[in-house]
């Protein structure tokens, strides 16, 4: 029978017939002394046994697997703790990395200490598969995880400014192109419908839009100067841009 037994956390010992048998505690290692006793006609004789548990390198594992992120397009950064990614019962200290983004042309991922930024580029949308990868000791686990960007539309803007116009006293009409002074990633330019939205002078000049044209038509015998605001609207968004007329 097994008398004593000096580290049962780390080792198990049984006695079944003449059969001694050790177990051994998870992730345990040192040493445990046994004593094993023998019994016969009421006489005793004891054995001391020295059990030795040698150390070995458990490597780590993915303890926390990061969960996929969805976000729209020009989102703001995502900011993840790393720290509980991964866990190694031998070495506290784990290195964090980006190994592969499978879509750099989507997003950025850099990892500093145990935070993982994710940094969207601009007017980007589809997916990536982003690889992050623990170090300890010289082995090595990987954790990947899908990152889906999705499309936002993005409004009309002013790509082209209209410039300030400047007319003498009763001179002829002045028109001005419209086709680039607005512009829309997400739909055709051509689309982009242009409207005169205000004009804080009427009695000086008249503005109308037809199509990609703006026709300024100056009232008779009069000076002075308006501003004058055109609306370009792209699928219910718009943009707007303003310039100023001059009568001298």
């Amino acid at each position: 029978s097994v008398v004593s037994n000096s580290s049962p956390g780390l080792t198990g010992a049984a006695v079944s017939g003449d059969t001694l048998t050790l177990t051994f505690g998870s992730d345990r290692n040192g040493t445990a002394t046994l004593v094993i006793r023998g019994t016969s006609n009421g006489r005793t004789a004891d054995d001391t046994v020295a059990v030795r548990v040698n150390p070995v390198d458990d490597p780590l594992y993915v303890a926390n697997p990061l969960p996929d992120v969805t976000a729209d397009e020009d989102a703001a950064d995502t900011v993840t703790d790393l720290a509980s990614l991964f866990a190694d019962i031998d070495s506290p200290v784990i290195a964090k990395s980006v190994l592969s983004n499978s879509n750099p042309a989507l997003l950025s991922a850099s990892v500093a200490g145990d935070t993982l930024t994710l940094d969207y580029l601009e007017d980007r949308n589809g997916a990536a598969n982003i690889t992050v990868r623990g170090t300890a000791d010289g082995r090595t686990a990987d954790d990947t995880f899908t990152v889906t960007v999705n499309p936002v539309d993005d409004g009309p803007w002013v790509a082209n400014e209209i410039a300030d116009v400047t007319a003498d006293e009763d001179a002829a009409p002045v028109t001005v192109g419209l086709e680039n002074v607005f512009t829309d990633m997400d739909s055709d330019i051509a689309a982009i419908t242009k409207t005169v939205l205000s004009n804080d002078n009427p009695s000086l000049v008249s503005a109308t839009s037809d199509g990609d044209i703006l026709t300024l038509a100056f009232q008779k015998d009069q000076n002075g100067t308006a501003v004058i605001t055109l609306q370009g609207d792209s699928e219910g968004q718009t943009a707007a841009d303003t310039f100023t007329v001059t009568v001298r």
